[in-house]
C-alpha cells in the first residue's frame, strides 16, 4: 500500500440559498449564530430553514464596475470574494458589526419575513461580554423593530436536546473558536465551575496550515486557509494513546495506512519533440564545438611552450654575460633586466625550467592516457633499446639531443616507477591471497568463531567511518576541539629542533618502530586525506558485507551500510515523502504534501494545550478538576451524561478518548456515560427551538417595553442563558 492519495480541492458553491416564505405571525425566530457558521430557522420546527459561513464580503466586479455585498455561502461565487469575506466574530465575540448587520439583514430576507410580529431566541457564547450583547439587542430592537428577543448559550442548549430538561452532566462544547466545559446539576448551570480552553476549530487549522508550511517552507504552492480547515476535518482523528501512536506511526506498515498524500494542481510541461536528423545535427555542433575548443587550446599550449624557451634562452644569455663582464658591469645589466641580484636570477632560470619539465610531464601523461594499454607487455621492453640517450653525456650530445634525453630520462623514470608498482601489487596480490585462504579455513573449520569475528570488524568498520564523518565535518569549523587541536600538533612539529647531521656514536633514530609513533601523523590530517581515508574504510566494508550476506544466516540487505545510509530509511524521509515512491524529477511529486503525523497532533491539542505552548488545562483535566470539587452522589450525577458537542466533536474516536481517561481516575464501579451529541453542529439549533415554543421562553423574553423602559442592557436569568453581571 501506499497511503491514502487525496486531491487538494477548494470549497465549492453548493448553490444558491432558497428564499422561503414567510410563516403565520408569533412564530419565533431562531437564530443560533456561531463563529463559523449562522443557521437559522422557526421554532418548533425540526431542521434550520438556513445553514451558511458566517461571512460577508463586499467584492467588485471590475468588468461590470460594480460592488456586490456576498452573504455566507454565496461568497464562494467568486474566487477573489471569498479571500477578502470577513467574520463578524473575532475570536468568540462580535466586533465587526457592520458585518454582522448584513448578515441578519441576508438571514431575514431567506426566511421571507414580510412583518415585525416575530420573537428573536438568538445563541450567544458562554460569558459574552455585556457590551456584545447590549449591542445586539438595540441592532434587533431598534433596526429590525422585533417585538422580543431571549439569549441562551449554545452549548447548554445542546445539552437540552440531548440529555433533556432538569437533567445533570457536563456540556464539552468544542466550538470553532472557544472550547467549554459546562457542568449543568438538575437543569442548573454551575457557571463558577465552567471552564475555557482558548482553542477551537479555527486555532485547529490555523496549526495545521503552518505545520505544512514548516513542514514543506519551499512548496510550489500556496496552501489556502480553507484547504487546510477541509483537510482537518476530512482525515484528523483523536488518538486512544497519542504516545505510544505517535511513536510508531512512521513505521512502514503503520505509515503504509495512515499516511495521506495530497496532491495540489499543476501543470505537465509539454517538451517539444526534436527529428532524429535535428538531434544529428545538434550532436555534430557539439562535436566540432569540442574539435574547435581542443585546437584552440593545442594552438595556447604550443604559444605558451614557446614563451617558455624564449624566456629561458634570455635568462641563459643572461647567465652567461657573468663570465666576461666586470661585477659592477654585470649587477647594473642585472638591475636593467629586473633582478636585484644574481641569486633572483638563478630562482628564475629554476622555476622556469620546472615549469617546462612540469608541461613536459602532463603531454606525456596525455599521451600515455591516450594508449589502449599502458602497462601492456612491460617485462619485454628492452631499456636500453627504447631509451638509449639516457646514459650518454651531456657534453656528446647538442640541444635536440638533450632535448630528447630530458624526455627519455623522464620516460624511463615512469617505466621504472610502473615496474615497481607492479612488483608492489604482485606482492600485496600474494599476501591478500594468503589471508584469503586463513579466512576461508577459518570459516571451514570454525564457523561460529569466523561470523563473530565478521560481525565485531563489521561494527569496528561503521563506528569508523561515523568518527572520519564527524572529523570531517568539525575539521571545517576552524573554531571546532578538532581543528584547534590540528593546529596545535603542526605548531608543535614545526617548533622540534632538527639535527642536521648525526654525531658519531649517537644511538640511532627508532621513529616508526612503535605504531603509535605513526599516530602523529593522523592528528594532522585535513578534510581531503580524510575523505580518501572514509572511502577505503567504504571499500573495505563492501568487501566485508558480500561475505556476510552469503554466509551469515542473520546478516540481511537492512543491514548493509548503504540500507543504513540510505535517506530513504530515515524517520526525516518517512515523515515528508512517505513511503510512496518520489521521483525529484517528477512534476507531480512536487505539487505532493504528505499529510500523517498532523493527523494525530492537531486534534491532541484539545488534550495537551502545551503542544501549541498554551498554558492552559486540556479538557479531561479541567472535566476532572469538576468532578473533584462535588460529593460522590453530585458526582456520580454529573459523569452519567457527559455530552460532545460542536464541530470539533466530529473528530473520529474523541468520545473513546474521553471515557478512557476519566475511567482511570473514578473508582472502580462508577457509570460513566460519555456520548457524542446527535448532531453535533445542529443540536444547539434544534435545542433552542425546542425551547422556543414553551412558556418558559416567552417569559424570560424581553419586551420592547422593557427594552425602552430598562435599556439594552437588560437582562433575564435563565437555565440556558449567561449569568448575570
Amino acid at each position: 500500500m501506499t497511503g491514502i492519495f487525496h486531491t487538494i480541492r477548494d470549497p465549492t458553491f453548493p448553490g444558491h440559498t432558497p428564499t422561503f416564505s414567510n410563516v403565520s405571525s408569533e412564530i419565533p425566530i431562531v437564530i443560533d449564530n456561531g463563529s463559523w457558521q449562522l443557521r437559522a430557522g422557526w421554532g418548533g420546527e425540526k431542521e434550520p430553514r438556513l445553514q451558511f459561513d458566517n461571512l460577508m464580503s463586499r467584492y467588485r466586479d471590475r468588468k461590470l464596475s460594480r460592488t456586490s455585498t456576498l452573504v455566507g455561502n454565496d461568497t464562494l461565487i467568486e474566487v477573489g470574494a471569498r479571500s477578502i469575506a470577513r467574520s463578524p466574530f473575532e475570536q468568540n465575540v462580535i466586533n465587526n458589526w457592520d458585518v454582522m448587520e448584513s448578515v441578519l439583514d441576508y438571514t431575514f430576507l431567506k426566511l421571507g419575513i414580510e412583518h415585525q410580529d416575530h420573537p428573536v431566541c438568538m445563541t450567544e457564547p458562554f460569558m459574552n461580554p455585556a457590551y456584545s450583547r447590549s449591542t445586539m439587542t438595540e441592532l434587533l430592537f431598534e433596526l429590525y423593530q422585533v417585538p422580543s428577543v431571549a439569549y441562551g448559550v449554545d452549548g447548554l442548549f445542546s445539552f437540552y436536546h440531548n440529555a433533556g430538561k432538569d437533567s445533570s452532566g457536563v456540556a464539552l462544547n468544542l466550538g470553532h473558536s472557544t472550547s467549554h466545559v459546562l457542568p449543568i446539576l438538575d437543569g442548573q448551570k454551575l457557571a463558577h465551575e465552567a471552564k475555557r480552553v482558548s482553542w477551537g476549530g479555527a486555532s485547529s487549522s490555523s496549526y495545521l496550515l503552518r505545520l505544512f508550511q514548516m513542514k514543506y517552507p519551499f512548496f510550489p504552492i500556496k496552501m489556502l486557509p480553507s484547504q487546510a480547515q477541509l483537510l482537518m476535518h476530512d482525515y484528523c482523528h483523536i488518538s486512544p494513546d497519542y504516545n505510544a501512536e505517535v511513536s510508531r506511526v512512521l513505521d512502514k506498515d503503520v505509515l503504509s495506512r495512515e499516511d495521506v498524500v495530497l496532491q495540489f494542481p499543476y501543470a505537465e510541461a509539454v517538451a517539444q519533440e526534436k527529428s532524429q536528423e535535428e538531434l544529428n545535427q545538434i550532436a555534430e555542433r557539439k562535436r566540432e564545438s569540442g574539435r574547435r575548443l581542443q585546437a584552440q587550446a593545442a594552438i595556447k599550449r604550443k604559444e605558451k611552450a614557446a614563451e617558455r624557451e624564449k624566456e629561458l634562452n634570455t635568462l641563459r644569455r643572461l647567465q652567461e654575460q657573468s663570465s666576461v663582464l666586470s661585477k659592477r658591469d654585470y649587477q647594473k645589466v642585472l638591475q636593467e633586466a629586473g633582478f636585484s641580484d644574481e641569486a633572483q636570477l638563478k630562482a628564475q632560470l629554476k622555476n622556469v625550467q620546472s615549469r617546462i619539465r612540469r608541461a613536459e610531464r602532463d603531454a606525456l601523461r596525455q599521451h600515455q592516457h591516450q594508449q589502449e594499454d599502458p602497462e601492456a607487455d612491460l617485462a619485454d621492453v628492452d631499456v636500453e633499446q627504447a631509451f638509449p640517450l639516457v646514459n650518454v653525456p651531456d657534453s656528446d650530445l647538442d640541444e635536440a639531443g638533450l632535448r630528447q634525453k630530458r624526455n627519455q630520462k623522464l620516460l624511463k623514470a615512469n617505466y621504472d616507477a610502473r615496474m615497481r608498482a607492479k612488483a608492489d601489487r604482485a606482492i600485496e596480490e600474494a599476501v591478500l591471497h594468503e589471508k584469503q585462504e586463513a579466512d576461508e579455513q577459518l570459516r571451514k573449520e570454525s564457523f561460529s568463531v569466523w561470523v563473530k569475528q565478521k560481525r565485531e570488524l563489521h561494527k569496528h568498520l561503521l563506528d569508523k567511518i561515523q568518527e572520519n564523518r564527524r572529523l570531517k565535518s568539525e575539521l571545517n569549523d576552524r573554531k571546532s576541539h578538532t581543528s584547534q587541536m590540528r593546529m596545535k600538533s603542526l605548531a608543535t612539529l614545526a617548533s622540534e629542533p632538527v639535527q642536521k647531521k648525526r654525531r658519531k656514536g649517537q644511538s640511532e633514530d627508532t621513529f616508526g618502530a612503535s605504531d603509535e609513533d605513526w599516530k602523529v601523523y593522523h592528528d594532522v590530517l585535513n578534510a581531503e586525506q580524510l575523505e580518501d581515508e572514509g572511502k577505503r574504510f567504504v571499500e573495505e566494508i563492501y568487501a566485508l558485507e558480500k561475505q556476510q550476506l552469503e554466509y551469515d544466516p542473520l546478516f540481511r540487505p537492512e543491514n548493509t551500510y548503504d540500507a543504513l545510509n540510505d535517506p530513504k530509511s530515515t524517520l526525516l524521509y518517512a515523515f515528508t515523502r512517505g513511503v510512496s515512491p518520489f521521483d525529484p524529477e517528477s512534476v507531480a511529486h512536487s505539487f505532493q504534501l504528505h499529510f500523517n503525523v498532523e493527523r494525530l497532533r492537531v486534534p491532541e491539542v484539545l488534550f495537551t494545550p502545551s503542544i501549541v505552548g498554551l498554558d492552559q488545562a486540556g479538557i479531561v483535566e479541567i472535566i476532572r478538576g469538576i468532578l473533584q470539587r462535588h460529593s460522590t452522589e453530585e458526582r456520580d450525577k454529573l459523569i452519567k451524561n457527559i455530552v460532545v458537542t460542536g464541530g470539533l466533536s466530529k473528530f473520529p474516536g474523541i468520545v473513546k478518548r474521553v471515557e478512557n481517561e476519566l475511567m482511570s481516575v473514578l473508582p472502580v464501579g462508577s457509570q460513566l456515560n460519555v456520548y457524542s451529541a446527535s448532531d453535533p453542529l445542529l443540536d444547539a439549533w434544534k435545542g433552542a427551538s425546542e425551547w422556543s415554543v414553551t412558556e418558559e421562553f416567552k417569559n424570560i423574553s424581553i419586551s420592547r417595553a422593557e427594552y425602552q423602559e430598562k435599556g439594552p442592557d437588560y437582562l433575564k436569568e435563565h437555565a440556558f442563558g449567561n449569568p448575570l453581571p
